[in-house]
């Protein structure tokens, strides 16, 4: 809501009901907030323009801002409409306002004074380093790796074979999903700012999907398996890869499996050392998140149990509109 335009008739009136100074303080109080909310809303854009998931930092504490703000439009509308609500709940916005202003404030210093460079290259290097493309086109790879797998397992082959196919065929159905999932389960630089409690914990719901899916993941490669050929020869299957020439011999697709496992086993290992420099990264951002916002988060909190406290003793409301008294006391305004 607009606050309305007040003439000179208008405040004489609200500094009549009110007091006087009145309009001069909730002149001061408008521009204050709209201040306040205009600086919200340029944070917004540029942490848009840096990262479109930062965009969920959004409101600051501003939402608190402007729902007094609003109020207090309606209460002074009501008095230029010669309604008159009850004084005492425009001195419970007064009380509620420069608190709500002051969390908004911090909250909003607080997103200022991390670096975004920092912030994307290493709360995000998960998706920086390439690990989420790296992970999504393994995982196609040994998808199209595991329908010819079983299109060779189908044909008429020695019972070692089949075997160690099988093998093969367990382990890339177990990677596929956590491939799947470590692809899109990074963290997000917004999770560890809008953690205030914990950034640690944050970090760990933002990872929690990538992280231990690529664990299993690594779990699988390290599976080997040995299976008898006639003469004495063993056939050596490592994860997912093994020699196919050696097993498949001339049948059909065999270069095309030899080729589509030699490919994947490369990028598996790319993967695991985008993997490993990832964490290095997000361990030593996480320290660093921790070491520039722990003090600022301190000063929120206490601002928060402030700004709850006056909240809570007036029944105050984030999503209902206030419930203005009307007084209709005129008698101040004949006298």
């Amino acid at each position: 809501m607009a606050w309305p335009k007040i003439s000179d008739k208008d405040a004489e009136k609200i500094d009549a009901f009110l007091g006087d100074g009145t309009y001069d303080q909730v002149s001061e109080l408008d521009t204050a907030g709209r201040d306040q909310l205009a600086r919200a809303a340029k944070l917004d854009k540029m942490l848009w323009n840096y990262d479109h998931s930062l965009a969920v930092l959004s409101p600051y504490g501003t939402d608190w801002v402007e729902k007094v703000h609003n109020d207090l439009a309606w209460g002074l509308d009501l008095i230029v409409e010669s309604k008159f609500p009850d004084p005492a709940q425009f001195q419970q916005l007064y009380d509620v306002y420069p608190v709500a202003m002051d969390a908004a404030d911090l909250q909003m210093d607080e997103a200022e004074a991390i670096p975004i460079a920092g912030l994307l290259t290493g709360v995000a290097s998960l998706q920086s380093a390439g690990f989420a493309i790296a992970a999504g086109q393994l995982h196609d790879e040994l998808l199209e790796l595991d329908d010819m797998l079983r299109d060779a397992q189908a044909e008429e082959i020695e019972a070692e074979i089949k075997g160690a196919l099988g093998f093969v065929i367990t382990s890339v159905e177990l990677l596929v999903p956590g491939l799947g999932l470590a692809a899109s389960g990074g963290l997000t630089a917004g999770e560890i700012i809008m953690d205030y409690d914990n950034p640690y914990k944050a970090v760990q719901q933002g990872t929690k999907i990538g992280l231990e899916s690529i664990e299993k993941v690594e779990s699988v490669s390290h599976r080997v398996e040995h299976f008898a050929k006639r003469g004495g020869k063993l056939i050596t299957v490592s994860g997912f890869y093994f020699d196919a020439a050696e097993v498949l011999g001339a049948r059909k697709n065999v270069s095309k499996i030899k080729a589509l496992l030699e490919k994947a086993q490369k990028e598996y290992k790319e993967l695991m050392e985008k993997y490993r420099g990832a964490i290095k990264s997000l361990v030593a951002f996480q320290n660093h998140i921790e070491s520039i916002l722990k003090p600022v988060r301190t000063q929120i909190w206490a601002k928060w149990q402030e700004r709850d406290a006056v909240i809570q003793e007036y029944g105050y409301s984030l999503t209902k509109p206030i419930q203005w008294t009307i007084v209709q006391d005129l008698s101040r305004l004949r006298a």
